[in-house]
């Protein structure tokens, strides 16, 4: 797959059943993305309504895509902490070191910036996922917590809250 084939856009409801599968795959290939449920079913009903939190001015969900079938998403969703958002991104193994991770995260930070209300994106990271924490810092987030999260298998692993004010 090369880099210039992919697309990035804004997710929208037509989308609900290729981030179904998305989903599915990602949820087979590692244990650092998690999604609730396991049928089928589940997950095409949370792909919509993932597509429908895209029509939120308080959501952003982008997803990358090689013609019809989609390969990466990213989604930045409100906190109990104003003006925070939580960003959450995901890629295909097939996608991996072509960039494609930094440009998801740019796509939304560039949402959180010019189009929310949002002044600091947060996330969470495993810390074993060293491929993604390279990513964020190279961006500019800082670390400002440990601790410790379940991961798609069911163990406790360490992981680390990042930060990055965009306003």
């Amino acid at each position: 797959m090369q880099n210039n084939d992919v697309t990035i856009r804004e997710a929208d409801r037509r989308d609900a059943a290729h981030l179904a599968t998305l989903l599915s795959r990602l949820s087979q290939e590692t244990t650092t993305f998690t999604i609730v449920g396991e049928s089928g079913q589940a997950l095409a009903e949370q792909a919509q309504v993932l597509a429908q939190l895209a029509d939120s001015s308080h959501h952003a969900l982008f997803v990358a895509g090689v013609g019809d079938q989609l390969v990466a998403i990213a989604s930045l969703s409100p906190t109990t902490e104003a003006p925070v958002a939580e960003l959450g991104v995901a890629v295909l193994k097939m996608a991996w070191n072509q960039g494609l991770g930094t440009a998801m995260v740019m796509a939304s930070l560039d949402w959180a910036a010019l189009s929310s209300p949002y002044e600091i994106v947060t996330l969470t990271v495993q810390l074993k996922n060293k491929a993604a924490i390279h990513i964020y810092e190279k961006i500019g987030f800082t670390t400002v917590a440990h601790s410790q999260v379940t991961d798609a298998s069911g163990r406790s692993v360490p992981a680390m809250e990042m930060q990055i004010r965009v306003k």
